[in-house]
């Protein structure tokens, strides 16, 4: 976690970046980027599923006591790409019948839906990267661009392609097949391994009430009355 002074998160609009970590403490707050969405089971920001069926990637420290319990499990784990000190975890993903995903979704009802929820929804910049089909669409990002450049704060593209932009990219489209074939291996996770040992808490302030570790504040307030 790094910590941003009240002075430089009230000189932003959009999302604030953070290098090498997606929490961080702000003076006034606490932020944790993109994670209640993905624990309820839903995409984060604005954004349509890759597809029916996907693997999921979620990147883990080596030496996280989740590795062990996770392998056990029957899923994937292979080394990060680029970074030496991550190991990779695929979880294989249905999203269920009905469910429109990105591939039926033109760039345009991206845009168009992002730039409503700027509006009608939220102050900070909305999250959202568009996914865009590079033989058809995109020679029109720049004009795109123009049009909606006084409704949206800030906005991410990425071509779709069949194998990935990138290596190791966070979803990836896959066949049912392919899912069945992964969702078999995968047996129900056993934490035994990870009972009992201490998480960090992240301190917060909620309405009016704060959790703060006394003994820190003690050192950092003066507590006595005048």
């Amino acid at each position: 976690m790094k910590f941003i002074k009240k002075e430089i998160s009230q000189a932003f609009t959009v999302d604030i970046e953070v290098e090498d970590t997606h929490n961080y403490q702000l003076e006034n707050g606490i932020v944790s980027h993109n994670t209640v969405s993905l624990l309820a089971g839903a995409t984060p920001g604005v954004h349509y599923p890759e597809s029916r069926f996907y693997i999921r990637r979620v990147r883990l420290a080596k030496n996280s006591p989740l590795k062990k319990p996770l392998k056990k499990a029957g899923l994937h784990i292979e080394d990060a790409y680029g970074d030496d000190s991550s190991v990779v975890v695929e979880f294989p993903v249905d999203v269920g019948e009905g469910i429109r995903t990105v591939g039926e979704v033109s760039m345009w009802e991206q845009l168009s839906l992002s730039a409503f929820m700027q509006r009608h929804w939220a102050d900070n910049q909305v999250s959202a990267t568009i996914t865009f089909n590079p033989e058809t669409e995109g020679k029109d990002i720049a004009n795109a661009l123009n049009y909606f450049q006084y409704q949206l704060k800030g906005i991410s593209f990425l071509p779709k392609t069949k194998i990935g932009a990138f290596a190791q990219m966070p979803y990836e489209e896959i066949d049912e097949e392919t899912y069945n074939i992964m969702a078999k291996k995968v047996k129900p996770i056993i934490f035994d391994d990870v009972i009992g040992s201490e998480a960090e808490i992240d301190l917060f302030c909620n309405t009016d009430q704060c959790l703060i570790d006394m003994d820190d504040a003690k050192t950092k307030f003066d507590f006595t009355a005048d």
